[in-house]
């Protein structure tokens, strides 16, 4: 009889150890899968923010869920927070933010530094337009759900920076949450707010660009 409890009780504390390794092995790869997707969209918009040229747009795809085969980490949001320089600095930052959406195991943050003293403005575009960005005592933020199940999901990260054709303007940058399958309908330089701000069509009123921030 001790000797039959005895193997119940091993065979239940190997599979408590397999589930437990198994477990851990799961957050490791969450962990990993979200510190280089966190790096990806990091390195995106800094390319964007060095290139020398002065109109660039680029679109990153997102995917639906971290391949990590557990569901409180595969489901996840990105959460882009804007925050600008401290008084007496000109040196602000974006953090990027990945975050599974059940547990804060595998959450991970990088950021993204600019000299606001190049940089006029940054304008964080929800879904279309429809969703504003979040404002608190952390600074602007913005928040994609690659994974959402109610409601249209983000599909794309859309970085565009522009030069508007005033001298006193300093380059603006856009960051958004494109909820459209088709990237060709995320913001681009055709969009009203930023051809009024990046285009000529100013000059043709001798008005100051409509849409630009100059912090």
């Amino acid at each position: 009889m001790l000797t039959r409890f005895a193997m119940i009780f091993f065979i239940v504390s190997l599979a408590a150890l397999m589930m437990g390794l198994s477990n851990r092995e799961k957050a490791q790869l969450c962990s990993a899968q979200s510190s280089e997707l966190a790096s990806s969209i990091a390195s995106q918009v800094n390319q964007v923010l060095t290139s020398p040229v002065e109109d660039e747009r680029k679109v990153f795809p997102l995917t639906a869920s971290l391949a990590s085969g557990k569901e409180e980490y595969s489901r996840y949001q990105i959460k882009l927070t804007n925050k600008p320089p401290v008084e007496g600095s000109t040196r602000g930052y974006i953090l990027i933010e990945v975050r599974p959406l059940a547990t804060t195991e595998c959450r991970t943050t990088v950021p993204v530094y600019y000299d606001a003293d190049l940089l006029g403005g940054i304008t964080l575009a929800g879904a279309g337009g429809d969703d504003g960005p979040l404002v608190d005592e952390m600074g602007e933020s913005i928040i994609f759900q690659p994974s959402t199940r109610s409601g249209e999901p983000s599909w794309f990260l859309t970085i565009l920076k522009c030069k508007p054709k005033h001298v006193e303007f300093k380059t603006q940058l856009w960051i958004e949450d494109c909820r459209h399958e088709n990237p060709a309908q995320c913001t681009n330089f055709i969009d009203p707010v930023i051809d009024g701000c990046c285009g000529w069509n100013w000059v043709d009123n001798f008005a100051n660009p409509q849409g630009c921030k100059n912090a």
